[in-house]
């Protein structure tokens, strides 16, 4: 059969189904990058910039925290270092529901969860009653209020904020190596 075929149409069938094979390489690869990219973007809207936002998050924890015991040792900046704690409770909150809004994990609604109930623990015993001692000028019951419920509730609180950001890197590198796998 292949006898009678002229090596002109036996040429065009070879450069054919070459032609053929490498689309279908080049198809496949295509697909293996368009997988890769969507690692990628996972790892980055959803691990990468969370974490950052936690990493925030725990910055203006200690701010906020900062804030009350400069008010103590320098009396004079309390009025700039209350408006800055306003300003940092407004500025989490907002940080926190961008956050909420990302693909969470089981694991990180748990997490969540718990951040969520020590933060509102937080503020309502620790930073509120402080806020309102700082306002009066109630230095004296500031100091015993910093060492038995500002210090503790914060602890809970950062504790929370580290275990989120361990966890974002756990999931990243999870995805780094389901990629490598794939590889």
């Amino acid at each position: 059969m292949l006898k009678n075929i002229s090596v002109k149409v036996r040429l065009f069938l070879l450069t054919g189904l070459a032609l053929l094979f490498m689309t279908g390489l080049a198809v496949l690869n295509l697909s293996a990058l368009k997988q890769t990219n969507h690692s990628l973007e996972t790892v980055y809207q959803d691990r990468t910039i969370p974490m950052a936002e936690l990493a925030l998050i725990k910055q203006l924890l200690f701010e906020n925290r900062l804030n009350i015991v400069n008010s103590l040792i320098i009396p004079e900046e309390t009025a700039e270092n209350l408006a800055s704690i306003d300003r940092n409770i407004a500025r989490i909150t907002e940080i926190w529901q961008e956050y909420i809004k990302t693909k969470l994990t089981d694991e990180e609604q748990k997490r969540v969860n718990k951040f969520e109930e020590d933060r509102k623990k937080w503020v309502a015993e620790g930073l509120k009653p402080a806020l309102t001692m700082l306002k009066a000028g109630e230095r004296d019951k500031l100091i015993p209020h910093v060492h038995d419920n500002i210090r503790p509730l914060f602890k809970q609180v950062a504790a929370d904020i580290d275990a989120l950001i361990e966890l974002q890197q756990d999931v990243a590198k999870q995805e780094y190596e389901a990629a490598q796998n794939a590889f």
